[in-house]
């Protein structure tokens, strides 16, 4: 029964150091999950125009009290909020450093609730960066303009057929008040 005990004891301090690794160390985690993220409205959107973006995310919690009183962002590499003291999940703006075009950006939120607790890092969330400037874009435009190369004899005369056509004769071109198939040849 002892040697039970002293297991159970240990089983504890073992996933107390698990939870407390996840967290980051210095604060004890909550039960609450960070979940729905989205940017500028959008669940990992692409082609975004928006030089500072807008976050948002939901907290699932089976405890009808739970309140946020603190959160932190973290865009991999450009932008850690650090712990900021408010209740806000909604429109939090971009904030780090300027975006560049065509690039992917990953970013994950934990939540404080009012207990003190932290939540666990949400799931990953991403977004891709549109072309911002007019410089990035790099295509040549769909145009209508005829290239010059073509050879005008090459062409068809679909549209304007040559006047040698259209002047005497039974010629098909000639206007006539009955159908080609009425006229005497």
């Amino acid at each position: 029964m002892k040697h039970y005990i002293s297991l159970l004891c240990v089983g504890a301090v073992l996933v107390g150091s698990v939870h407390s690794a996840e967290s980051g160390g210095t604060w004890p985690l909550s039960d609450h999950n960070v979940i729905g993220l989205r940017c500028e409205f959008r669940v990992n959107p692409l082609g975004l125009d928006a030089s500072r973006p807008r976050l948002s995310w939901v907290i699932e919690s089976n405890d009808h009290g739970m309140v946020q009183t603190a959160y932190q962002v973290v865009v991999d590499g450009v932008w850690d909020t650090g712990k900021v003291v408010a209740d806000q999940s909604q429109n939090i703006e971009y904030g780090g450093k300027p975006l560049v075009s065509g690039t992917r950006y990953d970013w994950k939120v934990r939540v404080w609730d009012n207990s003190g607790k932290v939540s666990k890092w949400s799931e990953p969330a991403r977004w891709t960066m549109g072309l911002l400037k007019p410089e990035d874009w790099t295509a040549r435009w769909i145009s209508t303009e005829i290239e010059q190369t073509v050879n005008p004899r090459l062409r068809r005369h679909d549209r304007h057929p040559p006047t040698s056509l259209m002047s005497g004769g039974n010629s098909i071109l000639q206007t006539s008040p009955r159908p080609p198939w009425q006229r005497s040849m």
